[in-house]
């Protein structure tokens, strides 16, 4: 009978003292016995844990909690309790802990036996979970699911007046189109940290849309509306991104009484930011293609008279042609325009005054592609987009960037082929030397019917004196 019981005594010594998490005995609220397991968790010696009062391992915040579940248990008035707190171990370091348990007695006394599990990382994995459900991935603010759940819980006679502020950012699609997507996230990144930094502690800033962001604002009249749209306004008139200033659409309207619906003041303020946006929006975009035009011509010391030089012989053509006014300004407008996509062509490819390579040669021919994405993004430059997307588009198909043959490709762009490759013949470049009006005109009727138009190159070289 001894020799049984001496082995089940080794056999339960041996899983107490191997076991994968930690077991504690408590009564009264202090440390009876415990395993390695425990003891390696908590980092602390074997002398300071007996008979250590477990409130003054655990944190000030889960203390009175943890000790209530405790005294449950010990009472009796729980089978078992299963909770999740946090210790201070002696470094600082603070650890999540899961805690099983059941009233047992000990040496004559209630006491409860709890097994302990770290489940740390766990909590960390939730943590990250539950910070991506509701922020944002680029931004790091507060995601469009946290506005929506919030939005419920500020709309409280408590927080009133409470003030919605809509910002629309101006110009994602052109920065997107004519510097990258890189240079489209800058953008709303940088709206995004002035908008936060610019609120205050009760405020909440949420990104809603892809170009959009909504601030709510509790206990705020218009005066402080003012004041923080004034604030904003300040610090993003100190910005640019690729020297283009920043630009932004805001509305807002506040909820002053409670019986006003939310939903109608989130509407107001949004009508109120769209209307905005129908004034700024067009003239951002005109400000901001011109930007991109002098970005390029910054870029490659010949662009600037190339794009003036080919909007005049482009306009002149049309004269010849007999268009009406509009259609002459198109062809100069397109004539200005038409290597605005070389914005998304490294410099160096762009100056380069050997051979291309294959790779170098085929970013080049994307640029007519990025011309048209970004033209195409106002009323003003609508018109001319296709002539743009099509100026290198040659008469037997073998040009970029859709290998277009004879009559697919539009008119407007056979002209603009026309007059800018001429253009180029009669100015130095850095692979050619320029060549005189009459060796020009050579290689334009050489490629008739190859590169261009015949009967559009017939006219041209015919009233070219004229013309230039």
């Amino acid at each position: 009978m001894e020799l049984s019981l001496k082995k089940s005594e080794e056999k339960y010594r041996l899983l107490f003292e191997n076991a994968v998490e930690g077991i504690a005995v408590l009564q009264q609220g202090k440390i009876k016995i415990w395993n390695p397991m425990l003891q390696n968790m908590l980092k602390i010696s074997g002398e300071e844990l007996q008979d250590k009062n477990i409130g003054d391992l655990i944190y000030v915040e889960d203390r009175k909690r943890v000790e209530e579940l405790h005294f449950q248990r010990v009472q009796g008035l729980k089978d078992q309790i299963t909770e999740e707190f946090r210790i201070v171990r002696q470094d600082g370091s603070l650890r999540w802990l899961e805690s099983k348990g059941i009233q047992i007695t000990w040496n004559g006394s209630p006491a409860s036996l709890n097994f302990l599990t770290d489940i740390t990382e766990r909590k960390e994995t939730e943590k990250n979970i539950l910070h991506l459900s509701y922020h944002d991935q680029l931004t790091g603010i507060y995601n469009r699911r946290f506005f929506e759940e919030e939005l419920k819980r500020l709309d409280n006679p408590r927080n009133l007046p409470l003030s919605i502020v809509i910002v629309d950012v101006n110009g994602l699609k052109l920065f997107n189109d004519g510097f990258g997507h890189e240079a489209g996230d800058r953008l709303i990144i940088t709206v995004a940290q002035l908008l936060d930094g610019e609120s205050r502690g009760n405020d909440v800033t949420a990104r809603i849309g892809g170009d959009e962001f909504v601030v709510m604002m509790p206990n705020t009249d218009q005066t402080q509306l003012k004041a923080f749209q004034k604030r904003f306004e300040q610090q993003l008139a100190k910005k640019n991104l690729s020297g283009i200033p920043i630009s932004v659409s805001m509305g807002y309207a506040t909820k002053f009484e409670q019986e006003m619906s939310v939903q109608d003041i989130f509407k107001r303020a949004e009508e109120r930011m769209y209307r905005r946006k129908t004034e700024d929006s067009s003239k951002y975009k005109r400000k901001t293609l011109g930007r991109i035009m002098e970005s390029v011509f910054d870029m490659i010391p010949w662009e600037k008279r190339h794009g003036e030089n080919t909007a005049k012989l482009a306009k002149l053509f049309g004269e010849v042609m007999d268009y009406s006014d509009k259609e002459q300004e198109n062809l100069k407008l397109a004539g200005y325009y038409h290597d605005i996509g070389k914005i998304g062509v490294d410099r160096k490819i762009l100056i380069k005054n050997t051979m291309l390579e294959p790779e170098e040669m085929r970013v080049v021919e994307r640029h007519p592609e990025v011309g048209y994405q970004l033209l195409n993004t106002t009323n003003e430059t609508l018109a001319i987009a296709e002539m743009v997307l099509y100026h290198d588009e040659k008469r037997d198909g073998t040009g970029y960037p859709q290998g277009l043959k004879e009559e697919e490709i539009p008119k407007g762009a056979r002209i603009l082929s026309i007059v800018e490759v001429y253009e180029n013949l009669i100015h130095d470049r850095p692979y050619q030397k320029a060549l005189n009006p009459q060796e020009a005109k050579a290689i334009m009727v050489s490629e008739k019917g190859k590169a261009f138009d015949p009967e559009l190159v017939d006219i041209f070289i015919e009233e070219v004196e004229k013309i230039t």
